[in-house]
């Protein structure tokens, strides 16, 4: 399991992103490392990958999945 992180974010656009290298996962926020889980099996590859923010409101204006 990774470590949860608070964060101060504010009322401005941010950029999120999730990267999966193997067994790990890293968690960007505005080109930062934010966070960072590494799994002991390689299914993660497989998915599924849970997004969870609690006490915001979070809206997005675009959400993409990218495949390499």
């Amino acid at each position: 399991p990774g470590t949860a992180h608070d964060q101060a974010i504010g009322y401005d656009w941010h950029n999120y992103r999730i990267e999966i290298h193997g067994a790990r996962v890293d968690f960007y926020i505005d080109d930062q490392l934010s966070g960072r889980a590494i799994c002991q099996t390689k299914t993660v590859a497989n998915g599924p990958i849970k997004f969870t923010v609690s006490d915001i409101e979070l809206r997005m204006s675009e959400f993409r999945v990218v495949v390499a």
